[in-house]
């Protein structure tokens, strides 16, 4: 290892050219320090080297909603449950959360859901919105906006289910879907 810059500028050249040829025996660069081509702070010099790193860095936008807890009711009858969702997200925009129904929903149940918002953004409503009306009605709606470049995770997610009695006993699915939109 090269001693610290205030040697090698010492004013003893002779014990410093001493100190190179042991130091570099059997190297170019000890012939080179002791001819004087080089002098040795442009040596330590020659010993760094630059190296640039460059990445494409990806958009990533991604949504986990836990499944709620499964639940029975009967008609005319509104259920509350609550799980818990993670969102990350670096786009360089404020996106909106929204929710929408898939497939064909049945009659005579309805969905509301809210997501508590994440850091820097708000919800369109303190109460849950509703998704699905108990007349089979879907609409894609957005729960909340604002939303920035972000990591959060163990945020609550409020789902409504209210049954009418114009509902169908039995196993009722319905699935829905969260995304991050512009």
């Amino acid at each position: 290892m090269l001693p610290a810059p205030s040697i090698l500028f010492s004013d003893d050249s002779e014990g410093f050219t001493a100190w190179a040829s042991r130091a570099l025996v059997g190297s170019g660069l000890a012939a080179i320090l002791l001819t004087g081509l080089v002098s040795p702070h442009d040596a330590i010099a020659q010993t760094e080297a630059e190296h640039e790193v460059s990445a494409q860095v990806e958009e990533y936008r991604e949504v986990i909603v836990d499944s709620p807890p499964r639940f029975s009711t009967s008609s005319n009858e509104t259920v509350q449950t609550t799980a818990t969702y993670a969102l990350v997200t670096n786009a360089p925009r404020a996106e909106a959360i929204e929710a929408e129904v898939q497939g064909d929903p049945p009659e005579g149940v309805a969905v509301r859901v809210y997501f508590e918002p994440p850091p820097g953004a708000e919800a369109m409503d303190s109460d849950p919105i509703e998704v699905l009306s108990r007349d089979g009605e879907a609409e894609a709606r957005t729960l909340v906006q604002g939303v920035g470049q972000t990591a959060a995770d163990d945020l609550e997610v409020t789902y409504e289910t209210e049954v009418g009695i114009e509902a169908e006993p039995g196993d009722v699915q319905i699935d829905l879907v969260f995304r991050l939109a512009d």
